[in-house]
C-alpha cells in the first residue's frame, strides 16, 4: 500500500493563518500582538524585572502596579508563549461569537487583574506571617489565571460537552476541578512554583465569580442556574461541604457589598393553565377576612332547620376550628392569591426573587 502525505507548505500556513485573524475582533488581534511584544520584551536582557509580578515591587515605594496587568500574559519561556497564543486563538473563535468582543474583553482582562492582585496579596500576607524576604521579592508570570478562567467559561457555555483528553473522556463540569488539580500535581512534582497553583486557582474563583454575578448577555445579569452552580464543578461527595462554604462565603461578600444579591427568575408564562402565586399581605386584612368568614358561618348556622340542629352544631365547631386556624396560618404568613393566567397573550411574566447563595 502507498500512502500519500500532504506536507503544507509555508505559503499555505501563512494563508490560513491571515485568514484566521482576519475573522477574529480588534481585541483579539490586539491581544495576541500584545502577548507576542512583550515576549520579544522579556528577551531584553533585564526587561523581563519589569513586566513579571514582584510582590515587594507592587506596594511603595516602587509602585509597579502596572505588572498586574502585564504580569498575566508574560511568560517566562517561549513554549508557554506558543500554548498561550494557541488558546487565545480558539478561545477567542469560541466565546467572541457567545459574547460579543465587548464581554470577552472584560471577561479577559479583569479576570487576569483579579487574579494578578489576589496572587500578589497572598505573597504579601505570607511574607507578613513569616517574615520571608524570598516571599516578598518573588518573581512570578504567566496566562495561568485566564486560562484556569476558559475552563470556567466552557462548563458554563457547554455544560453537558464530553470531551476526549487521549482515550478518557472528560465531562465539561469536571475540567475547571481537574485543571486546579493538574497544577496541584505539578508544583508537588517542581514543574510550577506556588505562584502558578494561585493564579490558577483565583482564576477560576474570578471568573466564576463574574459569570455568575456581574456578566450582562442577552438583557440578564450574571448565570443563576442550577448547572452553574459552584459546588457543580467539584465531585458529587464534595458538594456538601462546598455548598455550605460557598454560602457562607457568598453572605459574607453580600454584606461587605462586594458581589450583588442575585434574584431567580421565574418564568410563569409557560404554564398551561392557572398558577395560584403567595404573596405577602397587610396582617389586618387577614384578620378582616376571618371574622367575615366567622360571621358567615353563623348566619347560616341560625337558618339551619332544627331536625339538623346536632349535625349542624357539630359542623360549627369543627368549621369554627378550622377557621381559626386558617385564620392564624394566614395572619402569621400575610398571603394573598393571585391568578395568574398563562393563556393570555401578551401579560407579563411575574418573577419572584430569592437569594442565589452557592
Amino acid at each position: 500500500h502507498t500512502h500519500t502525505h500532504t506536507v503544507m507548505q509555508p505559503e499555505q500556513v501563512w494563508a490560513n493563518a491571515k485568514t484566521a485573524l482576519s475573522n477574529m475582533s480588534f481585541f483579539s488581534n490586539g491581544l495576541l500582538a500584545f502577548v507576542v511584544v512583550l515576549c520579544l520584551l522579556s528577551l531584553i536582557p533585564g526587561m523581563y524585572d519589569y513586566l513579571a509580578i514582584t510582590p515587594g515591587s507592587v506596594i511603595p515605594p516602587k509602585t509597579m502596579v502596572w505588572t498586574l496587568v502585564t504580569g498575566g500574559f508574560v511568560e517566562s519561556n517561549l513554549l508557554l508563549t506558543i500554548v498561550d497564543l494557541l488558546v487565545l486563538l480558539a478561545t477567542g473563535k469560541l466565546y467572541e461569537p457567545l459574547w460579543g468582543s465587548v464581554e470577552y474583553a472584560k471577561f479577559v482582562l479583569i479576570v487576569n487583574a483579579a487574579a494578578c492582585t489576589a496572587t500578589a496579596s497572598t505573597f504579601l500576607f505570607l511574607y507578613t506571617a513569616t517574615a520571608r524576604l524570598s516571599l516578598l521579592f518573588f518573581r512570578f508570570s504567566g496566562m495561568c489565571a485566564v486560562l484556569s478562567g476558559f475552563t470556567v467559561a466552557f462548563k458554563q457555555a457547554f455544560p453537558q460537552r464530553t470531551m476526549h483528553v487521549g482515550a478518557i473522556p472528560v465531562h465539561s463540569r469536571f475540567m475547571p476541578g481537574l485543571v486546579l488539580c493538574l497544577y496541584g500535581v505539578l508544583f508537588v512534582l517542581g514543574v510550577f512554583p506556588l505562584a502558578h497553583v494561585l493564579l490558577a486557582v483565583y482564576g477560576t474563583l474570578a471568573s466564576w465569580t463574574y459569570l455568575r454575578f456581574f456578566q450582562r448577555r442577552d438583557g440578564a445579569v450574571g448565570d443563576a442556574s442550577d448547572s452553574f452552580a459552584f459546588a457543580d464543578m467539584f465531585p458529587t461527595p464534595l458538594q456538601p461541604v462546598v455548598t455550605l462554604i460557598g454560602n457562607r462565603l457568598y453572605a459574607l461578600l453580600v454584606l461587605v457589598r462586594l458581589c450583588p444579591k442575585h434574584t431567580r427568575i421565574v418564568d410563569l408564562s409557560a404554564s398551561g393553565s392557572s398558577v395560584h402565586l403567595a404573596m405577602p399581605a397587610n396582617p389586618v386584612d387577614a384578620e378582616r377576612r376571618r371574622q367575615r368568614a366567622l360571621h358567615d358561618l353563623d348566619k347560616r348556622l341560625q337558618a339551619t332547620p332544627a331536625k339538623a340542629s346536632a349535625t349542624a352544631a357539630a359542623a360549627a365547631n369543627a368549621a369554627a376550628t378550622a377557621a381559626t386556624a386558617a385564620g392564624a396560618a394566614a395572619a402569621s404568613q400575610a398571603s394573598t392569591v393571585v391568578n395568574l393566567d398563562a393563556g393570555a397573550a401578551g401579560e407579563a411574566a411575574p418573577a419572584t426573587s430569592s437569594g442565589i447563595a452557592s
